[in-house]
């Protein structure tokens, strides 16, 4: 019964960890994503030929904050 409850866990642990997408992007929080939502912007490539999608307002905001 305690192996059971114990798989039980660790498979939760394993999806959930893998249904997050990865991070990417320094400045702006960014996603790996295979295709960006609505309202974000590729910035930059992941891996696994995957796109780096950024809020698109946030990277206008970043960039009128910014100094050039």
């Amino acid at each position: 019964m305690k192996l059971c409850l114990l798989l039980i866990i660790s498979l939760f642990v394993v999806l959930t960890d893998g249904a997050q997408p990865k991070k990417c992007f320094d400045q702006i929080t960014g996603y790996c994503r295979k295709q960006c939502k609505p309202g974000e912007i590729s910035e930059v490539d992941c891996a696994n030929e995957k796109l780096c999608c950024v809020n698109e307002e946030e990277k206008k905001n970043l960039r009128e904050s910014s100094p050039t």
